[in-house]
């Protein structure tokens, strides 16, 4: 929900350069959430474009918005009042819909400048129907802007409206998101107060009848006292380094995110900070920590330390050695793209064409590293693309010691799959232990729909391999 608030403000920031009166009084671009732990609701608050002015109005743009509670994300793109851009980090719709996986009751009130009326739409969990009235409690009226309750289910309340839980999330999963996120906090600090006393001197002086001294007169004393308070806490204050420019960057700066990232006391040791561009872009930034581990049996431990985010929101930490290998588990840092498809939960990333990215850039590096040959040529495969995949697999026989005497060079131009399977079974006679060859095989006989010739492919693999547990 965070997300889709950064979007609406980014927008309302885009659009205020060129018309100034949408940003009308909306003051700082933030978000609020205030967690009310008595009640069970979290509220967030942030500015909106000045556009909402009737229910009917509020009706379509709620719909078109919250997309996946009504309609489908191709009729919020095509919604030319809304001008809703792809680019933007979330999809309009997934943050709103995954307020009922918390909250059984979501309340959106929403106010324009343009407008003295202010609306309030409400829905509940397991409904397909929602209610918009005008809201009239002079409690809850807003300058503007939109602000959102969950009134959370009982299981969760406890949980989610504890405000230094949600203090945690944010500095999670938003602490590098572009505008201000404020959390309602309890604090405390030390005042210092003054109270009278009376000295034994003093007390042997009033004497039966007589009157005790004014107050004024007699000795002060002070002391502290914990005063504890309520107040606006910002959860977000760490800056997204790898968004500099890496040759403005100073070495105290890299050292102070390190630690405050990462929460370490020592300095580091080394780091790296570079951009990489191509069919998938990122920046990232990586560190080697000052103190080496204590103990090396670390080395096998599943550790959280490379942290990948989705344009500045934190996506996922739990690679366990497959995208970084465990033997450098000890090296911290952030990866961030744009380019990265996210599924609807964001935590689970589609790979195929990631994948092939990545290795096309290793195999420009090392144009005959054989596992990256293979690996292209069945991925390929997996996407339907029979010439890429053609071409890959010949390339690795080619390249192959034991097999490049059966796929000459001059061949290589005009591949067709039958001559492809013909090469790799003359090369499973070759060698009928290698586990790759029949890989190949099992792939390019699914991919002809020779379904059982496939299976029999990789009972062969599995016999060879049985304790891969990857196979």
């Amino acid at each position: 929900m965070l997300v889709d608030a950064s979007d609406a403000l980014d927008k309302l920031r885009f659009l205020s350069v060129t018309e100034p009166s949408h940003l009308g009084d909306a003051g700082k671009l933030e978000m609020r959430i205030k967690p009310d732990l008595k009640n069970g609701t979290i509220t967030i608050t942030y500015a909106i474009l000045a556009i909402l002015r009737s229910i009917p109005f509020v009706t379509r743009t709620i719909e078109a918005i919250f997309t996946l509670c009504f309609h489908t994300i191709a009729e919020a793109l095509e919604n030319k009042e809304l001008g809703v851009d792809n680019d933007l980090i979330g999809q309009f719709g997934v943050g709103f819909y995954s307020a009922f996986l918390v909250a059984d009751k979501v309340s959106v009130s929403t106010k324009s400048p343009r407008s003295d009326k202010q609306y309030i739409w409400e829905a509940v969990a397991d409904s397909s129907s929602y209610v918009i009235n005008e809201e009239t409690d002079p409690k809850k009226l807003l300058r503007r802007g939109t602000q959102i309750t969950l009134h959370l289910r009982p299981d969760d309340k406890y949980e989610f409206s504890e405000p230094t839980r949600v203090s945690g999330l944010v500095k999670n999963y938003s602490q590098f998101v572009s505008f201000p996120i404020y959390t309602w906090q309890e604090k405390s600090h030390s005042v210092e107060v003054s109270f009278s006393i009376a000295t034994k001197v003093e007390e042997e002086e009033v004497k039966e009848g007589e009157e005790e001294k004014p107050e004024g007169e007699k000795k002060k004393k002070k002391k502290n006292v914990t005063e504890k308070y309520w107040d606006w806490e910002l959860g977000n204050e760490t800056k997204p380094i790898w968004m500099q420019n890496l040759k403005e960057v100073e070495k105290e700066e890299n050292q102070e995110f390190y630690k405050k990232t990462f929460n370490e006391f020592l300095d580091l040791l080394a780091h790296t900070h570079f951009i990489t561009e191509g069919e998938v872009e990122f920046r990232s930034v990586l560190y080697i920590p000052g103190m080496a581990r204590l103990n090396n049996e670390d080395v096998v431990t599943k550790t959280k330390n490379i942290r990948l985010y989705f344009k500045r929101v934190f996506i996922s930490d739990d690679f366990d050695g497959e995208q970084f290998p465990r033997y450098l588990s000890f090296v911290k840092g952030v990866v961030d793209s744009n380019d990265l498809p996210l599924n609807v939960s964001r935590e689970i990333l589609q790979e195929s064409r990631i994948a092939i990215a990545s290795m096309m850039r290793a195999q420009d590096v090392d144009p005959k590293n054989l596992e990256v040959l293979l690996a292209l040529g069945v991925s390929h495969t997996n996407e339907l693309e029979q010439a890429a995949a053609l071409k890959y697999l010949y390339r690795w026989l080619q390249n192959h010691p034991k097999y490049g005497t059966i796929a000459p060079p001059e061949r290589s131009n005009s591949l067709y799959y039958a001559d492809v399977a013909r090469l790799f079974n003359e090369a499973a006679q070759i060698s009928p232990d290698d586990v790759n060859i029949h890989i190949v095989l099992g792939v390019l006989y699914n991919l002809s729909r020779e379904h059982d010739k496939a299976i029999g492919s990789f009972q062969t693999t599995l016999e060879l391999k049985s304790r891969d547990y990857s196979l």
